[in-house]
């Protein structure tokens, strides 16, 4: 008798905790965990696009939603991002890991530099500062051919042995994408 009006308080406690955006969100991960169950290669890699966006999507969440600026140069560390992977994974031999933190790292460098101009202004004029410094790094990696591909795009970059699969870079990037999240919502 006691344990069971024990186990009937516990599940109360929990149905209070849990708001109904909290079952919302918990429904959400578990279909987000179990699109790979539905063996479809096309659902996957549908998946693993929606997961980048939306990853692209929470950063600019951050400074249109918090700030209220207006950023067109998110696309332009994006780039930076998957550009320093790829070449350092192609022309360099760098295994993913270090190419992808370096990615990272060298992102958020840009970023610094680009923000050290754009930092004190305003609404229109932010907007058009970050839109000149996108169509700089747009213009760099579109005519500079020998390095990026140019218009013809960058192929043959080698996809990392222990994401040898789909389905395992879909959970990867859904883990990243997850922390990201996380420490969004936290900040």
């Amino acid at each position: 008798s006691f344990l069971r009006n024990h186990r009937f308080a516990d599940f109360l406690r929990v149905h209070q905790i849990m708001s109904k955006e909290n079952w919302i969100l918990l429904l959400f991960i578990l279909l987000l965990i179990c699109i790979p169950l539905t063996e479809s290669r096309f659902y996957v890699f549908l998946g693993t696009d929606i997961l980048i966006f939306g990853l692209f999507a929470v950063s600019l969440n951050l400074l249109l939603g918090y700030t209220g600026l207006v950023s067109f140069g998110h696309a332009t560390y994006f780039g930076i991002g998957a550009y320093t992977c790829a070449l350092l994974m192609k022309k360099a031999s760098v295994p993913f890991p270090l190419a992808f933190a370096a990615a990272g790292a060298l992102g958020g460098i840009s970023a610094l530099i680009i923000g050290f101009f754009c930092i004190r202004l305003t609404k229109v004029y932010f907007a058009m500062l970050t839109l000149a410094f996108s169509q700089i790094v747009w213009a760099m990696a579109f005519k500079w051919n020998s390095l990026t591909g140019g218009d013809n795009g960058f192929v043959g970059v080698p996809f990392p042995q222990f994401l040898d699969s789909n389905v395992l870079f879909y959970y990867f990037t859904l883990g990243v994408v997850a922390g990201s999240c996380f420490s969004s919502a936290r900040w």
